[in-house]
């Protein structure tokens, strides 16, 4: 938090973009605000830019989206508070420069958005990883983690497939994909369509 962070990271580097999650099973309670959680860090230096999707020990916190959009600037929270304590799974992924964060209480739950953060100066390549601070100096805080699970998200194509007469368009922003396509059909022994 502030400008120079003080914690714990397991962490490896990786490119591109990402799905990463994993369930923080426990949390041990040293204080209100011992976090543990995903964190993606562009660098290991105290005052990195970086996201930071956490649970904490209890459900007067409970699980919450902070970052640093600069380096060496002052982090801030995203989104509302989640007031559930863990066990809870957590969501990180990576768009470019857009990261989102979700949590949902259950393997078979579906994810629920908490926020987005737009991190314009994202170095392509990143630590992503387990963070974890008791928040009080000199003594430590145990969490475990499980359930984990770092997927690159595929680049994706954009084509007209057979003799559509008139070429397709395809439009990207955010999370949404426009699609303009021509062609007779997708059936029978000829396909004509817009394929992405």
């Amino acid at each position: 938090w502030g400008t120079p962070d003080e914690f714990h990271y397991a962490s490896r580097e990786f490119s591109g973009d990402f799905d990463f999650s994993a369930r923080v099973a426990s949390v041990e309670n040293v204080n209100r605000w011992t976090k543990a959680g995903l964190m993606i860090r562009d660098g290991l230096t105290a005052g990195a830019e970086y996201a930071f999707l956490m649970g904490t020990p209890g459900t007067g916190r409970g699980v919450a989206f902070q970052g640093r959009t600069s380096s060496g600037g002052s982090a801030t929270s995203f989104g509302p508070s989640v007031l559930i304590a863990p066990p809870v799974y957590l969501r990180l992924t990576r768009r470019g420069n857009f990261i989102s964060a979700f949590y949902r209480r259950a393997a078979a739950d579906d994810w629920t958005l908490i926020a987005g953060l737009l991190m314009s100066n994202l170095s392509a390549t990143v630590n992503i990883g387990f963070a974890v601070s008791s928040h009080v100096d000199g003594r430590l805080a145990t969490a475990v983690f499980d359930g984990v699970s770092i997927r690159p998200i595929p680049d994706w194509q954009t084509r007209d497939i057979g003799d559509v007469g008139l070429p397709g368009s395809t439009t990207v922003s955010g999370s949404g994909v426009e699609i303009g396509a021509s062609g007779t059909d997708i059936w029978g022994t000829d396909d004509e369509f817009r394929f992405r």
